[in-house]
């Protein structure tokens, strides 16, 4: 999931692109949504049947990782240094994630597990903490929307190496080449089978497993959206259909209908069709989004299932969990995530900068002009 982050495109410096925080808002309500209604019931079981249930909810990773792909080559194309990005990236997911991990394990001490099979030790802890957990075979995450955290984390990787040996100026050579790397790797291990060998997973968890193609279409929606002077719209174009052909080669049927789908969205969202989407609410949850995220499933699950156990109704039960949801996110959005942002930045700079013969190693110029950004 990519934490919220405004963005503005380089032909309008001072103009942001409201609707990719709205976005990012709409794609984390259908993610608790669907962990509240779908998700929910096929742990725990509902009391009764809720009013609607969000079955496809969960396709707003996804639109996550679209996003991410924008807006974190957005950030690398006005980025000077290396560490800058790694400071920033670092700042922003871990203070919160760390909080919100911290109220996680509080809620199940004092509540219990939130369904059967919950089982999370001192040292599983421990290796949650460093968002690599996904990396460690057999390790289960303290809220299991924690994976895409470490999916994250890699595509950061991946493209802060592009940024370090200059290949951002082939970022779309790159991307044919991830892509192709991905197909290879998921044929090798027969879509990630648990009997592939280990090597080859693990090479495949390295490679963005079959998620590569929603990363590589957000980089290409952001030179489609930003760069058109350069003549290359057919070329972008083209390769975001590739990026959808080859998704669909590693997760067809639903999934494919649901990555088209997504990808249309973000192809009127860039292309600016979905200004009125910019709504006041949807805003205000993209703001949280990443709070939100962090906090709502597990102890969602326990707010419903002690609700309904007091006698509410399945209905009453998920609002008051959706409420308590937005409130704890609300509370460490502005309390953790943006004071500790801003003290991070400022204080490891400060610290980086004082190092003999700092930014010597990581000096590197922009691959393109710089793109105005605000957090």
């Amino acid at each position: 999931m990519q934490p919220n982050e405004s963005t503005q495109p380089a032909t309008r410096p001072k103009a942001r692109i409201l609707e990719l925080d709205a976005v990012r808002g709409l794609a984390a309500l259908a993610v608790v949504l669907y962990h509240y209604t779908t998700r929910y019931d096929h742990k725990v079981g509902h009391t009764s049947a809720p009013l609607f249930e969000v079955p496809w909810g969960h396709y707003g990773v996804e639109l996550f990782f679209l996003l991410s792909g924008f807006v974190i080559f957005m950030t690398l194309e006005r980025t000077k240094r290396g560490s800058d990005f790694l400071i920033s990236r670092l700042s922003r997911l871990y203070p919160g994630y760390w909080v919100g991990m911290a109220c996680t394990l509080a809620a199940v001490a004092m509540l219990g597990s939130p369904f059967a099979g919950y089982d999370i030790g001192a040292s599983d802890v421990a290796l949650n903490t460093t968002m690599l957990q996904r990396y460690v075979p057999g390790t289960p995450n303290v809220d299991g929307v924690y994976w895409t955290l470490s999916v994250e984390l890699t595509f950061y990787a991946l493209v802060l190496g592009l940024f370090a040996t200059g290949l951002l100026r082939r970022i779309r050579v790159a991307l044919v080449a991830l892509l192709a790397i991905e197909l290879v790797l998921h044929f090798a291990t027969n879509g990630g089978d648990a009997a592939a060998p280990l090597a080859l997973r693990a090479t495949r968890q390295v490679f963005l497993s079959h998620y590569g193609p929603y990363f590589a279409a957000g980089i290409l929606f952001f030179k489609l959206r930003n760069e058109p002077e350069t003549g290359m719209h057919f070329v972008d174009s083209g390769l975001i259909a590739l990026c959808l052909i080859v998704a669909g080669i590693m997760r067809p049927g639903e999934a494919l209908v649901a990555s088209a789908i997504c990808f249309v969205i973000f192809g009127l969202l860039t292309g600016g069709h979905l200004k009125r989407l910019a709504n006041r609410p949807l805003l205000f949850l993209g703001g949280i989004s990443y709070s939100l995220y962090v906090v709502h499933q597990v102890i969602g699950f326990l707010v419903i299932r002690n609700a309904t156990g007091f006698g509410l109704s399945t209905n009453a039960a998920i609002a008051l969990a959706l409420l308590v949801s937005i409130c704890l996110a609300t509370t460490i959005t502005h309390l953790v995530e943006l004071p500790a942002q801003r003290w991070l930045r400022t204080n490891l700079r400060k610290w980086r900068d004082r190092r003999p013969g700092s930014g010597a190693a990581d000096a590197a110029k922009p691959t393109s002009p710089a793109v105005a950004t605000r957090r």
